[in-house]
């Protein structure tokens, strides 16, 4: 419910004026000593932000023991995914404003939106990427974006609305575009 307003709606923990607390029903939040903010429910576990204080981070390939989600990550100044992760789920990085973000060989594919609204330089590293969903790209704010000789298919609307974008790289190992690709650039 939003009666709390908005702000409170988002938020992961209320207190009001009496000191009560007040946290989203069925959802609990923990942090990790090595800074990773989770929410955790029955049904997933999925990953916040992180609040510690490095510079570059690598996300933690589980959470106790178990997989996890990634919904719209924040972050400081580097993230390396790890050797393990297959994609880079919808949204994953959403609004994610780090200065890089190193993909490793693991990585299969780009999900929907999972860079919507990122300005950060991507390192592939030695990529396997095959895929880019549809708008997977959709209102990038980075400047220059390779993308590598590994991807074969870029879905509709990849890079539409990417206002920023001044220079893309698509290799030759690319079979299948999608429709309306470069939509209002």
């Amino acid at each position: 419910s939003t009666e709390n307003g908005y702000v409170g709606y988002y938020a992961i923990e209320i207190v009001d004026k009496n000191g009560n607390k007040t946290t989203k029903e069925g959802y609990s939040y923990e942090t990790t000593e090595d800074g990773f903010l989770f929410e955790c429910s029955d049904s997933a576990n999925k990953l916040l932000a992180y609040v510690g204080d490095e510079d570059t981070i690598t996300l933690p390939l589980t959470f106790k023991g178990e997989s996890y989600e990634i919904y719209q990550f924040t972050s400081h100044k580097n993230i390396i995914i790890p050797e393990g992760f297959e994609k880079i789920t919808n949204s994953m990085f959403y609004g994610c404003h780090s200065d890089s973000l190193y993909i490793p060989s693991t990585v299969k594919s780009i999900g929907e939106w999972a860079f919507e609204y990122c300005s950060f330089e991507i390192n592939w590293g030695e990529s396997s990427v095959e895929r880019f969903d549809v708008q997977a790209f959709y209102n990038y704010q980075g400047e220059t974006l390779i993308i590598p000789n590994s991807v074969k298919t870029i879905g509709a609307y990849a890079f539409a609305n990417c206002d920023y974008l001044k220079e893309i790289i698509i290799p030759s190992s690319v079979e299948t575009i999608g429709n309306n690709v470069f939509s209002s650039i």
